[in-house]
């Protein structure tokens, strides 16, 4: 049923061909492959097709480099156990659900993409087996590896006593249904071997004491029972895949499923090319139907079955053992999953499981499969789920479907959670999503607003919102706790220019809407870095910082595997004399024309070598050539890497929060070109309060000059205003990483916040 037509044969033929590599291809005599004409001959000595082969060998073979396959489970499972990387060309069954465990799970392989006929192209198949060429499974089965200790358990339950493997074929020769041929297999095989076992406690020195059945042969348990005998269900296919077959028979998955894509605990986000082929096809091909009921009834004597044998071994598919389970929901962008992510990192050192939620078209847009490292993944909807952000569509129809479709989702998920080993404990949330709160105290769990901007511009919305602070601002300055007195231009945009972006304004201040049911207020910040702000608004909410949210790699080094980024972008100098340009605002702050011009020139001029991350922006003519080996335009780069790099002395950023405490915690001085937002109260934070950077001036247009920006830099890299700033740089990263380290600020807050999540369990 999974043969392969003529036109695939071919392009697997010459995409083999065409990859450049030694092959050994095995198809199977029965098949009568009709292979492309000139294809023998064409091959030489590079390639060889064979019927058979002694695959478990081949594959454990040191000459063997990648295994190309359809992934049914006893290929899948042997190349894991021989470590053998693989290139997943599912077909039917099974098959496509272990393919995205190869790929996205276990990340072992790469799964072909088929074209809008179904078929894989040469090309396609060429690039794939590249791409695993050239771009600990033996401890299960050891003694006292996880499938060794349970086989012991086995045999001590069963004592001395020998368990007899029998084999059945029964041949039919007319053409009967799949419904006719299982009755009449299930008929002659109870009769069988209940006569087969009867000869055998009479003949043999070794009574039957179990038997050990094919999980898609339930009725067996029933002779067990009727024989007296232990009766032992062996599932042949992953766990993962008999996941999909038992929520079918509970009837938590409906046929063809009601809602794509579908969410399991620790498997991946599966779409529907993804799930058996028994599901997907069902509509077009009836004939599935009577097969998908055998598989499905897998589970009819499930939970009488005295054992449960499950062909894997538990590292590769188990569930880690948590202290608690807490859920993070992000704003669905990249700036505000980022810190969660790290900050899930931190909740996942000290024992507690973290799912990080994210929106079903982040989710298949950036093909993320059911984890990131140690931090799990799943997804609600932002009633967008196939293109994002409405195109052309304003704010406030995207904020109100997020709202009204996440509130049904995240609910949805918490029920979810409730039927797994680890339900949920505690929601955190950012509080743009101030209604993610709501569900989580209907849903009888703790909440906790995670605030991605400073203190001191969260207590500024705080006051707005509770009318503390009246707009239009018509007397400046204004005292903020932590704050210099601040002018209009010091104020976040949304304040700054009344009635720009209110959908978004209103976001703001809904944060606050609702805290008073919070059971914690998370700053992504550190104590002393804004002490009077965090004691402020601690005495209005119990609120706890736990920054700053960078890896743990380029700080207190305590987090094994941390996020390390290894990649060489460009060639460091060998002094400090590289400048690190970040321009990468969100669309609503994208420079102009004049600006980029500004830039442009104001960063050659400076005669430094620097990296500028720009995103699609268009140049001023000749700005490239004219650069020669002095500076370098790239479209992203990691930039925590970078701004840990000794060689790079300055950056020069629009000041977003996340940017910011980057450059703080990594000891790097500033100019700060802030935009729009947090950004303007940022810059007023890093010039005048922690002192490790300069703000541009703009003119009466608006618009840094080149000369300004020339100035700035020059300012921060040899004068005397930069030798302060970079002592203050300097100062600054070492309080981060006394805050993160065992018994600093946000280490002791962290722990009180996990130990607060554990008593909510009792």
């Amino acid at each position: 049923m999974s043969d392969l037509c003529e036109k695939q044969i071919e392009e697997l033929s010459w995409g083999l061909k065409n990859s450049n590599y030694y092959f050994l291809w095995v198809i199977k005599e029965s098949g009568q492959v009709n292979l492309p004409k000139t294809f023998l001959e064409d091959l030489g000595e590079k390639g060889c097709v064979v019927g058979w082969s002694p695959q478990v060998r081949i594959l454990s073979n040191e000459a063997v480099g990648c295994f190309l396959t359809h992934c049914g489970w006893n290929s899948t499972i042997e190349a894991l156990s021989l470590g053998m990387p693989m290139v997943a060309m599912p077909q039917w069954t099974d098959q496509p659900p272990n393919a995205k465990l190869v790929e996205d799970v276990w990340k072992v392989g790469i799964r072909v993409k088929v074209d809008e006929k179904g078929i894989v192209p040469r090309d396609e198949i060429q690039c794939c087996i590249k791409e695993v060429m050239e771009g600990g499974t033996i401890e299960a089965v050891s003694e006292g590896g996880s499938s060794d200790k349970n086989i012991d358990e086995l045999h001590t339950q069963l004592g001395s006593v020998e368990v007899v493997a029998i084999d059945f074929h029964i041949y039919e020769a007319a053409k009967i249904s799949v419904d006719d041929y299982l009755k009449q297999f299930q008929a002659t095989v109870t009769r069988k071997l209940t006569e087969l076992v009867a000869e055998l406690n009479t003949s043999s020195g070794f009574p039957i004491s179990c038997l050990a059945y094919d999980s898609l042969m339930p009725w067996v348990l029933e002779i067990a029972r009727h024989l007296g005998l232990i009766g032992a269900s062996f599932f042949t296919q992953s766990c993962a895949v008999d996941t999909v077959y038992y929520h079918i028979h509970e009837g938590q998955l409906k046929i063809p499923p009601e809602k794509l894509p579908l969410t399991f605990s620790s498997q991946p986000v599966l779409e529907i090319t993804d799930l058996p082929s028994f599901v997907q096809g069902l509509e077009s091909k009836p004939e599935y139907s009577s097969i998908l009921n055998m598989v499905v009834g897998q589970f009819s004597t499930f939970m009488e079955a005295d054992w449960i044998f499950v062909n894997t071994f538990k590292a590769m598919e188990e569930e880690e053992s948590w202290k608690g389970h807490v859920l993070l929901v992000p704003y669905p962008g990249q700036g505000h999953i980022n810190p969660m992510m790290q900050f899930s990192r931190r909740l996942i050192s000290k024992g507690v499981k973290a799912t990080l939620v994210t929106s079903i078209f982040i989710a298949k847009a950036m093909k993320l499969g059911s984890s990131i490292g140690p931090v799990h993944l799943d997804v609600i909807s932002d009633g967008f789920d196939e293109q994002g952000f409405p195109k052309g569509g304003s704010s406030e129809l995207y904020l109100e479907n997020l709202e009204a479709a996440g509130s049904k989702t995240l609910a949805e998920l918490i029920v979810k959670y409730r039927s797994t080993p680890y339900p949920i404990d505690c929601v955190i949330y950012e509080p743009f999503l101030h209604w993610a709160l709501d569900v989580a105290k209907d849903s009888g769990v703790m909440g906790a607003a995670f605030f991605t901007q400073p203190c001191v511009v969260d207590y500024i919305y705080y006051n707005i919102q509770h009318g503390l602070l009246s707009l239009p601002i018509t007397s400046a300055p204004v005292s903020i706790p932590g704050l210099p007195l601040l002018e209009s231009r010091d104020m976040p945009s949304f304040i700054g220019v009344p009635g720009s972006y209110p959908a978004y304004f209103k976001m703001l201040l809904d944060q606050f809407s609702n805290t008073d049911r919070v059971d914690y207020i998370l700053i992504n910040t550190f104590y002393k870095l804004e002490a009077e702000a965090v004691d402020t608004i601690s005495k209005i909410y119990p609120t706890l910082t736990i920054g700053p949210t960078v890896p743990s790699i380029y700080l207190d080094l305590r987090i094994k595997d941390d996020d390390y980024y290894n990649l060489d972008l460009f060639t460091l100098q060998a002094s400090i004399s590289t400048n690190w340009i970040s321009n990468k605002p969100p669309s609503m702050s994208d420079l102009c024309e004049k600006q980029i011009e500004e830039l442009s020139w104001g960063l050659k001029n400076s005669n430094y070598y620097f990296l500028w991350e720009s995103g699609q922006v268009n140049l001023p003519k000749t700005f490239l050539e004219d650069l020669g080996e002095k500076g370098c335009v790239v479209g992203w780069s990691p930039q925590v890497r970078i701004l840990s790099n000794e060689a790079v002395g300055c950056f020069l950023t629009h000041c977003g929060w996340n940017s910011t405490i980057e450059a703080l915690s990594l000891g790097m001085p500033m100019v700060a070109m802030p935009q729009w937002t947090d950004q303007p109260p940022n810059a007023k934070l890093v010039e005048d309060v922690w002192k490790v950077g300069i703000r541009v001036k703009v003119d009466e247009k608006g618009i840094v000059p080149r000369d300004e920006i020339e100035c700035c830099i020059k300012e921060v890299m040899e004068g005397e205003k930069g030798i302060e700033m970079k002592k203050n740089a300097k100062k600054w990263r070492e309080l981060a990483i006394e805050a993160v380290s065992e018994g600093g600020s946000s280490d002791k807050n962290i722990d009180e916040l996990v130990s607060k999540i554990l008593e909510s369990k009792n």
